[in-house]
């Protein structure tokens, strides 16, 4: 066995990990990757929204019937601010997340490209070694820093 040699070792460059991340930069990342099909799918985050605020409508409306019979008529405005909370939440979260989503995928990419890798997002099916890893339905492999 070989032992290698001072100096011939890649260079490791963790600072896309660690930097603070320049908003300019992220859009024009996340413009790419989309057009590239490889970044977050807004479509998704819209369904998600979507489906949520369905049920909250649904839950709340079938908690304002109780109220308005429990409490008479004071219900009327109880109900309706608390559509509005849960509605601002569900907002504020999917940004969030998807603020999350973006700066992730923009720290792992510079840092691959930065350490001569490449980063995929997304790898549906993934072909993995064994008997054991070739089971199940809907594999996905998120985050992949290849090199």
């Amino acid at each position: 066995m070989t032992t290698p040699q001072p100096g011939t070792a890649a260079p490791f460059d963790a600072r896309a990990l660690t930097e603070p991340v320049d908003r300019a930069r992220l859009a024009a990342w996340s413009r790419e990757a989309r057009a590239g099909g490889q970044g977050p799918r807004m479509g998704q985050i819209v369904l998600f929204l979507v489906i949520v605020l369905f049920i909250a409508f649904i839950g709340f409306a079938v908690f304002g019937v109780f109220l308005t019979i429990a409490l008479g008529s004071s219900a009327g405005v109880v109900v309706p601010l608390l559509m509005l909370v849960v509605i601002g939440l569900a907002v504020w979260g999917g940004i969030a997340w998807w603020n999350r989503q973006l700066v992730r995928g923009y720290r792992l990419a510079g840092f691959a490209s930065a350490n001569g890798m490449t980063y995929l997002p997304e790898l549906k099916d993934p072909q993995l070694p064994g008997m054991l890893f070739d089971l199940g339905r809907s594999r996905v492999a998120k985050d992949l820093v290849r090199g």
